[in-house]
């Protein structure tokens, strides 16, 4: 995750401080922050499933928003002002901070929230799909996988179709139900 980081420190901060590496932003503040982000997102999901509204659950995450990027900007400028002489690559870094940090926390909350949606799609698919293979396997289980089924005395008759779980209807038109033994008889 930190070297998805590293792309904004090498495309965009490092041009705008000379290329200086030493002036450059931690990378560990963006995962800090995008970690943060992430956390937002999901407190979104949960104050959505309590009770609040849209907006309200948004909200909840603007607010975490703000916080973090003012606390983490503050800190970020008071680094870049004791470590970078010059004022002006200083002050660059400082407006490139607030910028990026907000941008990490909120894409992350978004992201996170997005994830949550997509995980919660594929799991309710998932239940749906065994829920309807288990209708098939009970109606399989019945008579067989080819539809057969075998008397007592080891005929084989062909159904038509099924009745409930234990009673077919066969080619011949015979009823025949399905005894303890595994067997089918002629009702």
């Amino acid at each position: 995750m930190k070297s998805k980081f590293r792309f904004i420190n090498d495309t965009f901060e490092m041009p705008m401080l000379n290329y200086n590496e030493e002036w450059c932003t931690n990378t560990w503040v963006y995962c800090i922050v995008g970690v943060l982000g992430a956390i937002s997102g999901i407190s979104v999901i949960r104050e959505f499933f309590m009770g609040a509204s849209a907006g309200e659950a948004i909200s909840v995450s603007l607010v975490w928003g703000m916080y973090v990027t003012l606390a983490v900007w503050a800190g970020c400028t008071a680094m870049a002002f004791m470590a970078i002489p010059d004022t002006k690559f200083a002050i660059r870094r400082s407006i490139f901070n607030l910028i990026a940090v907000a941008l990490v926390f909120y894409i992350c909350a978004a992201l996170s929230i997005i994830a949550l949606i997509l995980v919660t799609i594929m799991i309710v698919g998932l239940m749906l799909a065994a829920g309807g293979s288990g209708k098939s396997s009970r109606r399989g289980s019945a008579f067989g996988e080819s539809s057969n089924v075998t008397d007592e005395h080891g005929n084989v008759h062909y159904a038509s179709s099924e009745l409930d779980n234990n009673r077919v209807l066969t080619t011949d038109g015979e009823t025949m139900r399905r005894g303890a033994d595994g067997t089918w008889r002629q009702i």
